[in-house]
């Protein structure tokens, strides 16, 4: 199904029928390119209608509490065209079967939610133009382990990967200006991330449960660093923070919970 506007096939997505375990979206749809990737009937999958009374509880226990979902869709590989410029929210939620998608170069959105639940997701490649990752988008993505976001990225939300358990290394892109809040929380296997100096402010709990990554580094250009940020480190692990005492933006209890060795005054040596 779509919506036409403006001579395009937009919101498109599937209202029934099987569905093969490797599947190509078409580029036009009636002869209109297609151009965005939206469930507009409700918020859920593009493959998927509602199968509860409650969607949201269903999604949140696919996350919080482990639960085994078995979806319908049986998806494992997709390849989105070129004539798409936006993957809307929830587009590719609790997809749980997926391990491959092509993203052109065209897309420049990926909305909230768009890859929720979708546990064997491997690897993922990013368009150069993508500026914004969405809140939710990799949540419980637990088979991600090495991502490359684009130097266009300005904004990741909240929760973006939080959850992602496997995730190994990644490096924020320099025009990004908040970390924030769970981002990165409970990414237990994160060895390695690099936080440019436009980044301004940690949101609450962003690195709680990292408890493979041996060190992180605080720039003096970071005002705010919110509650509990770095909660379940331990004593074998460390923040450098480049000022010398605790910015005046920063949340009293930034560091509760946290055992890791806090050293102020960092200067890189």
């Amino acid at each position: 199904n779509y919506t036409y506007q403006n001579g395009k096939a937009v919101n498109v997505y599937y209202e029934s029928g099987d569905l093969p375990e490797e599947l190509t979206i078409p580029s036009t749809l009636d002869g209109y390119q297609v151009v965005s990737l939206y469930n507009s009937s409700e918020e859920a999958s593009i493959f998927l209608k509602a199968e509860t009374d409650d969607y949201t509880e269903l999604t949140r226990r696919v996350i919080d509490n482990g639960w085994e979902y078995n979806s319908s869709v049986k998806i494992k590989k997709i390849i989105i065209p070129e004539t798409v410029t936006e993957i809307g929210a929830h587009a590719f939620e609790i997809c749980t079967e997926l391990t491959q998608i092509t993203i052109p170069e065209t897309v420049n959105k990926i909305g909230a939610y768009a890859f929720y639940g979708c546990k064997k997701l491997e690897s993922i490649s990013f368009p150069n133009g993508i500026v914004e990752i969405g809140d939710y988008t990799f949540t419980g993505c637990e088979q991600l382990k090495d991502l490359t976001l684009p130097d266009n990225v300005t904004t990741i939300g909240k929760y973006a990967f939080y959850k992602c358990k496997n995730l190994i290394r990644i490096e924020i892109p320099n025009n990004v200006e908040s970390i924030k809040e769970y981002t990165f929380s409970e990414c237990s296997k994160l060895e390695y991330i690099g936080i440019p100096k436009s980044v301004k402010s940690i949101g609450r709990n962003a690195f709680d449960k990292c408890v493979s990554l041996q060190k992180i580094i605080i720039w003096k250009t970071i005002e705010e660093v919110g509650y509990r940020a770095f909660d379940y480190w331990k004593s074998d692990q460390t923040i450098n923070i480049e000022s010398i005492q605790i910015p005046e933006g920063w949340d009293d209890y930034w560091d509760q919970g946290c055992g890791a060795k806090i050293i102020f005054g960092y200067t890189g040596e």
